[in-house]
């Protein structure tokens, strides 16, 4: 009789979520692609690249099945100039530039379960972006131009994405999220993310 109460006592604590599944610490990673909205759009060059790589490294804290936080660091990559640029004059010449952002974030992410193991989550927090960037013109084949920019700004972080949770402990999870105004030079830039990730709860 013991050993039975034993057996059926085990099985419901694997069958229903416990406090204690619902809440802790959880580790996560994700790569995806960045996208600076209207990088390009401003400059007359052929060649410019407003998309690149990026990936993301992440801590958090459930506080319930629907409420957490979470930390973030992320590489976001940056736009590329590679072309010929046409000057107000009607002259030419070829141009290079490259811009790396990264970025830290804090975000309060709120959840709503679809299923026991698909649930929908939104996100709002802040970031806090360093941007470098560097360019040359290029004239009579002869490097004529070198500028450079470093800067740093805080801004807006807003996302939305879907969880899916196929191993105890273990969720993979689909996002989209953009950080409002990243400020480069002369100008602040939409930045959009689609990106997949992992993440385990202890």
């Amino acid at each position: 009789m013991k050993k039975t109460l034993a057996v059926a006592f085990l099985l419901a604590l694997w069958s229903f979520p416990a406090w204690s599944q619902d809440t802790g610490v959880y580790l996560g990673a994700s790569i995806g692609q960045a996208d600076y909205r209207d990088a390009c759009g401003d400059v007359n060059v052929s060649g410019c690249d407003k998309t690149d790589t990026s990936w993301r490294v992440f801590a958090g804290y459930h506080f319930s099945r629907y409420f957490a936080a979470e930390l973030g660091y992320a590489d976001l990559g940056g736009p590329k100039l590679n072309g010929v640029a046409t000057f107000p004059s009607g002259s030419s010449a070829p141009v290079s530039a490259s811009t790396d952002v990264t970025a830290w974030d804090l975000s309060a992410i709120g959840s709503f379960p679809v299923t026991d193991r698909l649930s929908a989550y939104g996100r709002g927090g802040i970031y806090r972006a360093e941007v470098d960037a560097s360019g040359t013109v290029t004239i009579n084949g002869v490097p004529s131009g070198t500028s450079s920019f470093s800067g740093s700004n805080t801004g807006a972080i807003f996302g939305i994405g879907l969880k899916y949770q196929f191993l105890r402990g273990l969720a993979v999870r689909a996002e989209w999220h953009r950080y409002f105004e990243v400020k480069g030079d002369g100008a602040d830039v939409d930045i959009d993310v689609l990106s997949v990730g992992l993440l385990y709860r202890f």
